[in-house]
């Protein structure tokens, strides 16, 4: 089934894909860091060296950040809707994966995601049907719909 009108949340995005989130969370740290070690004298302010190394982590992490949006938005944009199975769920601390079995067009495909620990993934089990969102392109590539909407 062809989606239509479906657009994934950024903000779900960020909250839930883990590759997004540390996107999202690596320049504020960063920045945040700065500020805290020149407002107690740490480093001085004329150095370059910080500023330097925090921008470049910022620009990497950015524009992982953008990639990933930009990956969702193209999937649900253009993707095709399907039911799987979930074979696989774990957590680590604030991470974790899913992993679902699905058929798309006769063939039988398993994929997985990175996601972070929340109210909605923790609620994900074990042999539960989800909805996914697969890329037409590369169909490996797939979504659980309701995760990001």
């Amino acid at each position: 089934r062809k989606i239509m009108n479906r657009k994934p949340s950024l903000q779900k995005i960020i909250a839930v894909d883990y590759s997004a989130f540390l996107g999202y969370l690596f320049p504020v740290l960063m920045w945040g860091i700065y500020i805290v070690i020149i407002a107690l004298g740490i480093v001085k302010t004329n150095d370059p060296t910080l500023p330097i190394l925090f921008a470049t982590i910022t620009f990497i992490a950015l524009f992982i950040l953008i990639w990933r949006i930009q990956i969702f938005k193209a999937v649900f944009n253009s993707g095709i809707e399907t039911t799987a199975i979930i074979n696989h769920i774990s957590f680590f601390r604030d991470g974790g994966r899913v992993g679902y079995v699905y058929t798309y067009q006769g063939q039988e495909y398993t994929s997985s995601n990175a996601i972070q620990k929340g109210e909605e993934t923790l609620a994900l089990k074990l042999g539960e049907q989800v909805i996914l969102v697969v890329d037409r392109n590369n169909p490996k590539r797939a979504f659980i719909r309701d995760l990001y909407m």
